[in-house]
């Protein structure tokens, strides 16, 4: 792989904010598309603006909660992605000044621009949902989360130490990340799968709780979505929003869109948290 550069210039001909997959794609897909049209910009005019240490492929991470995959093939170094004819800014960006095209990193370094791409994806609100974050960090919690690097794997050891009782899968009313990947029906089905294959299935009820009103955003889909959790035997309960979860006596509570809450058990809880725009977009100008 080749190695990231750094330029001594603070001015670029783009400066693309976030080095996910859609930030190293794009940048990558700009110089190539400028060199193909007789434009060829320069090494180091396309600066990739993000401190993070690692890229994660986080569609790997529905793969590791389904024991198909090892969670350390999801991760590789970020430098080692990033080509030479990219600049690597090993910074986070604070602010942004589109009158004068230019942003400021957390440093106080002012990077201009001719043409700006912000790419940082959704953060995880995992303080969204009370007692979450302490569940996901107890083994014995019996909740688990695709999304993340730090508790993917837990997903497979949920799935697979289950015996009996209610597996319940949720997601959050509002945006989350690829959203028409549905990843947590994927790994619902997943786990549903798991358990036919393994006689389980009779002694598990299986039940996905979603803030939304439908199974998907989309009609066509949604209503065929909704057929095929029927025909599966999962129970559907819609506008229900998790808002708190008791893992030490294994209870969630769902917030429904009457403003009244149910508490249910779970002996297994798969969270979809709730996500949103970075803090340092949320008031920004673009």
């Amino acid at each position: 792989r080749l190695s990231s550069t750094s330029a001594t210039s603070d001015t670029y001909k783009v400066v693309v904010v976030g080095s996910g997959t859609a930030g190293l794609s794009v940048a990558n897909q700009i110089f190539h598309r400028f060199a193909a049209a007789g434009k060829s910009l320069n090494a180091g005019d396309i600066a990739i603006v993000d401190s993070a240490e690692f890229h994660y492929y986080q569609p790997g991470w529905t793969l590791v909660g389904s024991g198909l995959r090892s969670k350390s093939t999801t991760r590789e170094p970020l430098a080692s992605l990033i080509p030479k004819h990219l600049t690597h800014i090993s910074e986070n960006v604070k602010t942004f000044t589109p009158e004068s095209s230019s942003v400021t990193t957390a440093s106080g370094r002012t990077l201009s621009y001719d043409a700006l791409v912000v790419a940082t994806g959704l953060q995880i609100n995992w303080n969204g949902i009370q007692g979450l974050s302490q569940a996901l960090v107890d083994s014995g919690s019996g909740v688990s989360s695709i999304y993340s690097y730090d508790t993917c794997d837990k997903v497979w050891n949920d799935i697979e130490g289950l015996r009996n009782g209610n597996a319940v899968f949720t997601q959050p009313a509002g945006v989350v990340k690829c959203a028409g990947g549905k990843h947590q029906l994927l790994i619902m089905w997943m786990a549903l799968d798991r358990f036919k294959r393994t006689s389980r299935a009779d002694k598990i009820k299986v039940n996905f709780y979603t803030g939304m009103p439908t199974m998907f955003s989309v009609k066509k889909y949604s209503d065929v979505l909704d057929v095929l959790r029927q025909e599966r035997g999962v129970g559907g309960f819609f506008q229900h929003n998790l808002v708190s979860v008791d893992s030490a006596n294994h209870k969630a509570t769902f917030k429904k869109a009457d403003g009244t809450t149910e508490e249910i058990d779970y002996t297994t809880l798969h969270v979809t948290p709730p996500m949103g725009p970075l803090d340092f977009l949320k008031n920004s100008p673009v």
